[in-house]
């Protein structure tokens, strides 16, 4: 397989009495570390031999984990003829350096027919890519970069194809397949399934060596042609003098060897029929695809065949995790924790599981949860990189964890100041005791380390609205889209932006797009609600209000608005229970007891009624303020009818006016 086997070293540098002893001192220093030290005794080579390629990939290797991608983008590119190596390493510079178009340039050898070609969906210009799946994988990064996700799909799919076992390549696969029209929607369990199937990790020859079948050149003395000799253990070589192909029928490709149909619809192209162990290039084009219904759910289970059997135990871990993980993408969060708690229990104290339990939490909204999971992961794996710390710095945010989240800040910056999350984490201490210029600086600088950080953009949207820097908030939740389309808390912010400004139907809109994409959410479902409470589209908001009622961040601002669609639909009795539960979970809220109070004159008690009011009139705060002058409105006019009507209440009529949780208490943001 083409790209897995590092080039050897030059025999001419190996026998050479400077150039020998300079390559094997650069090696010893690249296995420990010693990353300065390896590149100086590149660069004795390449001062003796100018033209050594073998010199400049361990000079180029040597200074990309120095972190010095700058410079080995500018001595690669000074450099005429590139090996498939140093063309990969040039593009990993360009990558680290953001420079997208160069990168994919440089996968491609400069050929720009060949970037126009791959660009416009032909898979044979994928055939020239440097250095096979993880060229792949780099293309289809820099395809993200360029804002080109329909590329980046053919990328991340046929990288896939070549080595099934690339992670990295399968979550964005996972994630990106989500927001494209043309992809085909499955469970979680057949799309990873189809990706991590035993047999095609049992055929990967990097994970298995001595899979490979017949087919390959007779061996002679002993040896393959074309690639050195060397000695293989019994047990390899038993294996591999034993047929190892699949008997059973391929299943018919579509184009990427997984059934996604991604890009242009083409005409339906007849079966090729391939060898068992051919080149996954040898497929049908990218071009060529025909859409197929339902391909993941149509394919049959296949049988594994009994060489195989030692891939399984792999291929069952790695379908597992993708199946959680696609399914966290899918914003299924309740599916997820059912299939992360299934792993063995070594596996749920590993910090990919407890991040991925924590942020499931999270996407329900159920804060005190996910920062309790975040808390177990940070604690016993403290420097874990892709931990979420900008949601478990918001959940603490949430929760008014002021002193919790103040030490996270500065564990956080103990721990790595290179992180834009670091920089989230230390935005949201700020944003929490209401300094919010000093966390839109924070969050600034965290854009800074990563321009493409969708999240960092929306919390400075966050602080800028709090502020009621509308205009500017737009645009920030704007670039946090343009990013990632399916950035739900985004859209959430732009629908929170026109609610404000009153704007309702361009509200539902935007909140309409983020229960779309996370529906599981009872924030985004309670927000929705109250706009179209507002529309005056009552029944369809008493859908959503139900629905999240029994959620733990905002089953108190559920019940409320729910009470209060009751109360405008006559249901008095049902308001006045729906709002004694809001009570329980609020009971210093003064909008509770004042809705409370109005439904209570609608089924006709008018004493309780008038407990709730002079309830809500002292905790409403100042006496000038409106809503105490709107209390006691209603408290004179319930007193009037009393004094005219008797104790009969069936006719009372109190305003309608509905005072909201934000009229008191900072309504607190979705993040």
């Amino acid at each position: 397989m083409v790209g897995h086997v590092p080039v050897p070293p030059e025999s001419c540098l190996s026998d050479d009495p400077l150039a020998g002893p300079c390559v094997r001192a650069a090696e010893f220093s690249l296995k420990y570390h010693l990353h300065d030290q390896a590149a100086f005794f590149a660069e004795r080579i390449l001062a003796e031999k100018p033209d050594s390629d073998h010199a400049m990939e361990l000079l180029a290797d040597a200074l990309l984990r120095a972190g010095e991608a700058a410079r080995v983008r500018w001595l690669l590119k000074e450099r005429d003829q590139l090996t498939p190596r140093l063309r990969y390493l040039l593009a990993v510079a360009c990558l680290r350096l953001d420079h997208y178009a160069e990168a994919e340039a440089a996968l491609f050898a400069g050929n720009l027919g060949l970037v126009a070609a791959a660009a416009s969906g032909n898979a044979e210009a994928l055939f020239s890519v440097a250095e096979g799946a993880p060229g792949l994988f780099l293309l289809g990064r820099a395809a993200e970069g360029m804002q080109k996700r329909t590329q980046a799909l053919e990328c991340y799919a046929k990288c896939l194809e070549l080595s099934p076992f690339m992670w990295c390549a399968y979550e964005r696969l996972s994630w990106l397949s989500l927001s494209s029209n043309s992809a085909p929607i499955c469970s979680p369990k057949a799309f990873a399934g189809t990706v991590f199937e035993a047999t095609k990790l049992w055929q990967d020859s990097v994970l298995h060596p001595c899979s490979i079948s017949t087919e390959l050149p007779r061996p002679v003395d002993g040896v393959t042609m074309g690639s050195p000799a060397r000695k293989v253990k019994s047990r390899n070589c038993a294996r591999a003098s034993s047929p190892c192909t699949p008997t059973r029928k391929r299943r018919r490709s579509n184009g990427n060897g997984y059934g996604f149909a991604w890009g242009s619809k083409g005409d339906r192209t007849p079966p090729v029929s391939t060898p068992p162990m051919a080149s996954p290039f040898s497929r049908a084009p990218f071009a060529d695809r025909h859409p197929i219904s339902s391909p993941l759910q149509q394919a049959s289970p296949t049988r594994v065949p009994p060489e195989a059997a030692e891939a399984t135990p792999f291929a069952s871990l790695l379908q597992k995790l993708g199946e959680a993980l696609h399914a966290v993408h899918r914003f299924s969060c309740v599916e997820a924790l059912e299939i992360l708690r299934s792993l063995p229990a070594r596996e749920q104290t590993s910090a990919l599981v407890q991040n991925l339990v924590a942020r499931c939490h999270f996407e329900l909204a159920e804060y005190a949860d996910a920062a309790r999971v975040y808390a177990q992961c940070c604690e016993a794996h403290k420097l874990y990189r892709p931990l979420g710390l900008e949601y478990y710095s918001v959940a603490l945010w949430h929760l008014r964890e002021t002193l919790e989240l103040g030490d996270l800040a500065r564990r956080a910056l103990e721990w790595d100041r290179q992180r834009p999350q670091v920089w989230c984490v230390v935005g949201n201490c700020f944003s929490i005791q209401q300094e919010h210029e000093q966390a839109i600086r924070c969050f600034r600088r965290a854009l800074q380390l990563d321009p493409s950080f969708a999240y960092a953009h929306t919390l400075i949207g966050h602080e800028l609205m709090a502020s009621e820097k509308y205009d500017k908030a737009v645009q920030m939740y704007e670039q946090a889209v343009a990013i990632d389309c399916r950035h739900y808390n985004a859209w959430w912010g732009l629908g929170s932006v026109y609610q404000r400004q009153e704007e309702f139907a361009k509200a539902k809109y935007h909140f309409q797009k983020a229960v779309d994409i996370n529906g599981c959410n009872a924030v985004l479902r309670t927000s929705l609600g109250i706009v179209l409470q507002a529309l005056g589209e009552p029944q369809r908001a008493l859908g959503l209000f139900s629905r999240a009622v029994q959620s733990q961040h905002c089953g108190a601002l559920a019940s409320f608005q729910k009470g209060c669609v009751l109360s405008t639909l006559g249901r008095h009795a049902e308001a006045v229970d729906e709002l004694k539960r809001a009570r329980g979970l609020a009971p210093r809220e003064a909008c509770v007891h004042f809705q409370l109070g109005r439904a209570h004159v609608g089924s006709g008690d008018a004493r309780l009624a008038l407990v709730h009011f002079t309830t809500a009139m002292d905790l409403c705060g100042a006496k000038d303020s409106k809503d105490h002058q709107l209390i006691v409105s209603a408290q004179d006019e319930l007193l009037r009818a009393l004094g005219g009507q008797g104790s009969e209440g069936d006719d009372l009529n109190v305003g309608n006016q509905i005072v909201t949780p934000g009229s008191r208490a900072q309504r607190r943001r979705r993040s």
